[in-house]
């Protein structure tokens, strides 16, 4: 994962997956088929939980298929229902601001920041402080980066990489770990910078280090080296 890119696809974005925690009932598998909204629109679904499950699917699909716009209408929509139900202090919740966010992300960022932010408030408050998934922390730290709110996104990749390793999740704690890097030398703070790079270094042979990753390690390097006006 690059530097400033939101993780996709894995505990950070999640389609349909609370719907059951909150209702008992599950969102339909198959709303990402070309039949899309009309099909939704035709499908005889009683429940309003499920419905907002089969819309957060659909939204998600737009985003995948670049439909941004849609996506982000969608996801208004989806908020305001779980507003007007009782639900918009749940993870199912936290969830749907999270991959609302992503629909800004590479967009304007100014618009993912508050998302984020209350999607990481939302795990926070019902999760513990403490027990909040590492993407989660992840996305937001990524904004907060791009936003060059520099103090907190260290803060934030810091956290991400220590619930990553109590996860034991290394691919994240590694992108963290380099996004971290990145950010100390983004603020001026060349030894910190070093530091991390140089904790990375043992682990660069290894199997986590896939091409996309090697690249950011050597971006990072560069980065550090222009910090410290020696490029």
């Amino acid at each position: 994962v690059g530097r400033g890119q939101a993780r996709v696809g894995r505990d950070g974005t999640t389609v349909g997956r609370r719907w059951r925690g909150v209702s008992g009932g599950g969102a339909p598998k198959n709303w990402g088929a070309p039949a899309g909204r009309a099909g939704l629109d035709r499908a005889p679904i009683s429940s309003a939980v499920a419905r907002m499950g089969a819309e957060a699917s659909l939204a998600y699909g737009d985003y995948l298929t670049r439909q941004n716009a849609k996506a982000d209408r969608t996801y208004a929509d989806l908020m305001q229902a779980l507003e007007q139900t009782g639900r918009d202090r749940t993870l199912a919740a936290a969830d749907v601001l999270n991959n609302w966010g992503l629909v800004h992300y590479l967009g304007d960022i100014r618009k993912a920041e508050p998302l984020y932010r209350r999607s990481l408030e939302l795990h926070r408050s019902i999760e513990g402080v403490d027990a909040v998934g590492p993407v989660i922390l992840s996305n937001y730290a990524g904004v907060l980066e791009t936003l060059g709110r520099f103090e907190e996104a260290a803060a934030l990749y810091q956290e991400t990489m220590r619930s990553a390793h109590e996860r034991n999740d290394p691919r994240v704690e590694m992108d963290a770990a380099l996004c971290l890097a990145d950010t100390y030398s983004e603020s001026g703070r060349v030894q910190d910078a070093a530091a991390t790079l140089a904790a990375i270094e043992p682990r660069v042979t290894g199997k986590l280090f896939v091409p996309v990753r090697r690249a950011h390690l050597h971006s990072a390097r560069g980065l550090l080296a222009l910090a410290r006006n020696d490029a």
